[in-house]
């Protein structure tokens, strides 16, 4: 008797609480070799100054409210995952609890850096995890889990650090695909050469698009909560002219365009008056945002 063929479940929608909750637990990532660990991380003064000189270095990375004071508090248990590996706990004044994690270990303790470096490029470049897994171990399914958490991260929050180096000219365009076997539309956010937001919709109408904008709208708030774009440049489709508005990160004023054919800029009054301004491109030549994606995506790898 053949085996039951057990797939993996996909839906198309999603309940309006599907985060999970905070814990009350986060994580501060410290820069360190596995030498270094070894040598300095059962030493309290010597962890902390590692977190001083990090604050000092990269103030952006730390919560504001570890200037007001904070304090080591032990070690959690050896990883079973990991053995020889503890993190340590880092508790503000404030309360708030943050565990310190060297650099070498990957998050949700599911590796060594080092150890998936090269199977994630593979997994990058279309190798299928089936085939990543008969070389380097694991199953297929925690190889997708590795993968998936690289998209648990803040996109923006993790390329622009500085409030000023958010985009004032932003680009915005629907990439057409399939998603478990019916048409959706996967919307994307770039600026600067860079791509800082990317969803995936079930369609392509106001409502769904807004929420899917909304993403990049959330994750900018998180860097500059007073950030507005001077221009969100799009095409013609009047629901990602109106994404822009539903989102709530609108733009100012009115700027330039990116390089394509046809382009229309987004200017706040637009909603009002039902103008656009129609800008064409001389030279470069015609082509879609989605044969822009990825180089821009090699451009964000060597930022």
């Amino acid at each position: 008797m053949d085996a039951v063929q057990r797939t993996r479940r996909c839906g198309r929608t999603r309940n309006a609480n599907h985060r999970q909750p905070k814990t009350g637990a986060q994580q501060m990532c410290l820069s360190m070799t596995r030498e270094t660990y070894q040598q300095i991380w059962g030493d309290a003064k010597a962890v902390r100054a590692v977190v001083h000189a990090a604050a000092q270095s990269h103030p952006e990375l730390f919560p504001p409210k570890r200037a007001q004071g904070y304090r080591l508090t032990g070690r959690l248990r050896e990883s079973a995952k990991l053995p020889g590996i503890r993190l340590r706990q880092l508790r503000l004044k404030s309360g708030e609890v943050y565990t310190l994690r060297p650099s070498f270990v990957m998050p949700y303790m599911a590796g060594f850096a080092e150890d998936v470096e090269y199977p994630l490029r593979l997994l990058a470049y279309g190798v299928p995890p089936w085939l990543v897994a008969e070389y380097f171990g694991h199953d297929a399914h925690s190889w997708d889990r590795q993968v998936e958490r690289l998209g648990r991260n803040s996109l923006v929050g993790t390329t622009v650090r500085d409030p000023e180096q958010l985009p004032q000219h932003r680009t915005a365009d629907e990439h057409h695909t399939a998603w478990c076997g019916a048409k959706a539309s996967s919307p994307i956010t770039t600026g600067e050469g860079c791509v800082l937001g990317i969803a995936l919709t079930e369609s392509a109408d106001d409502e769904h698009l807004s929420d899917a904008y909304g993403t990049f709208a959330a994750e900018a708030r998180q860097v500059d909560p007073q950030y507005a774009p001077q221009t969100v440049n799009t095409d013609g489709w009047q629901a990602t002219q109106n994404a822009p508005q539903g989102s709530g990160v609108a733009s100012t004023g009115v700027g330039g365009v990116s390089r394509g054919h046809r382009r229309r800029v987004y200017r706040p009054h637009d909603r009002l008056s039902r103008m656009g301004r129609i800008a064409h491109v001389a030279g470069g030549g015609a082509g879609s945002l989605g044969e822009m994606v990825e180089p821009c995506f090699r451009v964000c790898a060597g930022l």
